[in-house]
């Protein structure tokens, strides 16, 4: 099995949901040099950080939790149903602010798979246009859940359009999963 990281690097300057909540902080807590004076290690020093930031920055995972006060929060996910066959469906070419619906999904095996877009938006981070990225519809949701997909991803600040907040694609994908 090939193993795909997309994480990004969390950074005081990474891109935001929202410009007004805090930037994250990460400084250390304890340093080689203070490792090595503290009395605990002996022929090793340790660097152990301290990071805070608010959730949904980055790559991060959303469970059921997050829309569905009922729904499993993280700690309760099944880690065996995380890791599985993926799919990507590549969209190159797409415009600011475009609708990905489900015709995207035409000849895609997706059932039991985690499926991820690749838009080519990752290619803006860090920059302004990275905040206008294309989006999953709710009729993509609902044809993802209703063909057995188990997990989402896209490259993109968040997989809704961000001037609805209703949130229609989150909401619906991860309904029966709640």
């Amino acid at each position: 099995m090939q193993l795909l990281d997309l994480s990004q690097t969390i950074a005081v300057d990474m891109p935001r949901f929202n410009p007004t909540w805090p930037t994250p902080t990460i400084t250390p807590f304890l340093s080689h040099t203070q490792s090595a004076f503290s009395g605990q290690y002996s022929g090793v020093t340790v660097e152990i950080s301290f990071a805070q930031f608010v959730t949904s920055v980055g790559t991060y995972l959303d469970s059921p939790f997050h829309f569905h006060p009922d729904g499993a929060s993280i700690e309760r996910l099944d880690l065996s149903k995380l890791v599985l066959p993926g799919v990507v469906v590549h969209l190159a070419g797409l415009t600011a602010q475009a609708p990905i619906g489900p015709d995207v999904l035409e000849g895609v095996e997706i059932a039991g798979r985690a499926v991820l877009f690749d838009t080519g938006w990752s290619n803006y981070w860090g920059l302004d246009e990275y905040f206008t990225h294309p989006f999953l519809t709710e009729a993509l949701a609902v044809a993802l859940r209703d063909g057995g997909a188990q997990l989402v991803g896209i490259d993109t600040l968040i997989a809704d359009d961000p001037h609805n907040p209703r949130r229609p694609f989150m909401r619906r994908f991860c309904t029966p999963m709640c």
